[in-house]
C-alpha cells in the first residue's frame, strides 16, 4: 500500500522537478539516492528499494538512520496505528525524487493520536522534531492516510501486522517496549563505541555532577573543575561550555536510563550541538572493560570518510630517533658519492627510517658507484 501512494505522488510532482530542489524551510539541497539497507529493520517492504539521503529528519549517514529509527521499532510492533510504518518511513527513508514528499498533517494527527499514549506510558513524549504543525496540510503533494485505500471488509491489524520486523518474538517485543529511546550504551563493543564517536560532533570524559528537571527539560552538569574532565574529540564545544558543562537529552530518552546519576565514575558522553543547547546522545560509565579499552585506543585514529586512506594511517609505534654521524656528521647513508651519484639514491628515503633491506641495497648500490667511478679514471 505504502508503494501505490508513493506512485501517486511521483505522478504529481512529475511536472515540478525543474530547478533546484528544496526542502519545506527553503534550504537548496541536492539529494542522494542510496539503496535501503537491509537491516533497516524499521523501513523494509514498503514497495520501494531506494531512499533519498539526507533524510527528511536531516540525517545524513546510513548509521545515524539505522541508529536513530532503532528505537522507533516497539512502535511499530505493538501495532498503534495501521499507519505508523507509512508515517515513519517517509521520514527516515524518503522515497529517492528530485523534491522531498513529506507526510500529510492529517497523518501526522492520526498516527500521534493513537500511538503517543503508548509512548507516554513508556516515558516518551511525542518528539517536538514530529510535530504535526510542520507538516503539510492535505494539499495532494504530500503522502496521505492509507486508511482511504483500505475496503471496510479490511482488518487493521492484518495489514500493520504485516510490518513487523521477523525473527521478533513476543519475549522480544515486550523487552523492546520497556526500552524505548534510552541513550545508555554500557554493553555497547568496540566497534559500535567507535562508529558512534566518528558520528558525534563532541566526545567527553567527565564527572556528572548534577542532575536537574527544569521547564526545558533535563540538564545534566558536569564538574568543571580542571583536571576533573577530559575533551577527547572537541568538535563545537567552545570554551564556555566547558565552563558551564550543561547537557541535555532528547525528550524522554533518559528514561530507563538509571546510570545517569551523579556516581564516582567517569561517563564517556558523545553528544551534538543544536543551537545554544549540547545534547547528550551517547553516553557509557567509563569502565576497564576490554571493549573500552580498545575502543579508546582507535579514538586517535581517523574516522572513515576523514580523507585519510587505511594504509596511511599512522604507526602505533612511536618511531626510533635518528642519531646522525659522529662529531655532527650527516648520517652515513645521507652522505653523496664522489660525484654526487648517492644523493638520488638517498633523495627518496630521507623522509623516514630505512629498513634493513633498503640499507643493504643501498650500501651495494655505493659500492658499485665506487667501482664505477674507478673503472672511468682507469
Amino acid at each position: 500500500m505504502i508503494g501505490s501512494v508513493v506512485v501517486v505522488m511521483a505522478a504529481c510532482l512529475a511536472q515540478m522537478t525543474a530547478g533546484f530542489a528544496m526542502d519545506l524551510s527553503g534550504r537548496i539541497t541536492k539529494p542522494t539516492c542510496v539503496d535501503i539497507p537491509v537491516d533497516l529493520a524499521l523501513c523494509q517492504n514498503i514497495g520501494y528499494n531506494r531512499m533519498r539521503m539526507p533524510n527528511l529528519l536531516d540525517h545524513d549517514s546510513i548509521f545515524e538512520v539505522k541508529d536513530q529509527s532503532q528505537g522507533w521499532i516497539p512502535l511499530l510492533m505493538v501495532n498503534c496505528d495501521n499507519d505508523t510504518q507509512l508515517f515513519l518511513c517517509s521520514l527516515f527513508s524518503p522515497v529517492c525524487l528530485d523534491r522531498p514528499i513529506y507526510p500529510c498533517r492529517s497523518l501526522c494527527r492520526k498516527v500521534r493520536q493513537n500511538c503517543e499514549p503508548i509512548m507516554l506510558r513508556n516515558c516518551f513524549p511525542w518528539p517536538s522534531m514530529l510535530e504535526c504543525d510542520r507538516f503539510p496540510e492535505d494539499n495532494g503533494l504530500c503522502i496521505q492516510s492509507e486508511m482511504r485505500q483500505r475496503n471496510a471488509t479490511d482488518q487493521p491489524t492484518q495489514s500493520s501486522g504485516s510490518m513487523i520486523p521477523s525473527g521478533i518474538g513476543m519475549s522480544g517485543m515486550v523487552a523492546a517496549v520497556g526500552s524505548l529511546f534510552t541513550q545508555c550504551h554500557d554493553d555497547a563493543d568496540a566497534a559500535s563505541i567507535v562508529e558512534y564517536f566518528c558520528n558525534a560532533d563532541f566526545v567527553l570524559k567527565m564527572k556528572l555532577k548534577e542532575v536537574k528537571e527544569t521547564d526545558e527539560g533535563m540538564r545534566y552538569v558536569g564538574d568543571p573543575t580542571p583536571g576533573k574532565f577530559a575533551v577527547i574529540k572537541q568538535g563545537s564545544l567552545k570554551q564556555k561550555d566547558l565552563a558551564k558543562m550543561r547537557f541535555w537529552t532528547r525528550e524522554g530518552a533518559n528514561c530507563g536510563c538509571d546510570m545517569l546519576r551523579p556516581r564516582k565514575e567517569n561517563f564517556l558522553v558523545m553528544g551534538h550541538r543544536d543551537g545554544k543547547k549540547l545534547y547528550m546522545t551517547y553516553v557509557h560509565i567509563w569502565t576497564k572493560s576490554r571493549e573500552l579499552r580498545n575502543a579508546n585506543k582507535q579514538f586517535a585514529q581517523p574516522c572513515p570518510g576523514d580523507g585519510v586512506e587505511s594504509s596511511e594511517l599512522p604507526a602505533t609505534k612511536k618511531p626510533r630517533k635518528d642519531r646522525g654521524g659522529k662529531k655532527g656528521r650527516p648520517d652515513r647513508r645521507e652522505r653523496p658519492g664522489r660525484d654526487g651519484a648517492a644523493e638520488t639514491t638517498t633523495q627518496a628515503v630521507t623522509e623516514r627510517k630505512l629498513t634493513r633491506e633498503e640499507r643493504r641495497q643501498l650500501r651495494e648500490q655505493m659500492r658499485e658507484t665506487k667501482r664505477e667511478n674507478r673503472r672511468n679514471k682507469e
